[in-house]
């Protein structure tokens, strides 16, 4: 019966102290590809606002859904309660917050993009161009050039800040090191 117990106790301890640094890559993969959706969400709601009536950024949020739900479990031994590596846990969680700030407001200019009345201007498209932008540089790992713009008064414009805003924030956590001596060995 102890042994059986003491075989348990190991078993949870593999999974507290392995997975959280052999997923690395695997989680990586996985916010790469969220983030690439990200893009082609934005520049699918971009062309419906520019008129483009067979543009449908509808299944590209679909898309984002399931991708951020790999993220979630892909995460999930960081983010549990009993993870002794607080800086990667708070790490995780943040980055899972910016993406789900993100899909927020893609939602928000998806919904936006689906109103007939909506229209195109040519600052929607600065928006939209700067979002694939910072998408672009952060999944290609250059830097991304944060412009403070004031937001507009259209929701679609709210959106596309609030959305540039959540990519420029990623950086960060997408780019600092993981503070594990584990990682790489």
């Amino acid at each position: 019966m102890a042994e059986t117990a003491v075989g348990a106790l190991g078993a949870v301890l593999a999974v507290a102290f392995v997975l959280p640094v052999t997923t690395h890559s695997v989680t990586d993969g996985w916010i790469q590809r969220a983030l690439r959706c990200v893009h082609a969400c934005t520049a699918q709601a971009a062309a419906r606002l520019a008129g483009t009536a067979d543009a449908d950024p509808a299944p590209a949020v679909a898309e984002l859904e399931q991708l951020l739900a790999r993220v979630r479990l892909s995460v999930a031994p960081l983010t549990h309660p009993l993870n002794p590596m607080l800086g990667r846990k708070r790490r995780a969680r943040r980055v899972l917050a910016l993406l789900d700030d993100c899909a927020r407001e893609i939602r928000g200019l998806v919904a936006v993009a689906a109103d007939p009345e909506a229209s195109h201007d040519a600052r929607l498209a600065a928006a939209c161009w700067r979002v694939e932008t910072a998408v672009e540089a952060l999944t290609g790992g250059r830097d991304i050039a944060v412009r403070t713009s004031p937001a507009g008064t259209e929701p679609a414009l709210a959106h596309l800040h609030g959305l540039e805003r959540a990519l420029a924030e990623l950086a960060a956590p997408l780019r600092a090191p993981s503070g594990s001596p584990l990682v790489g060995a």
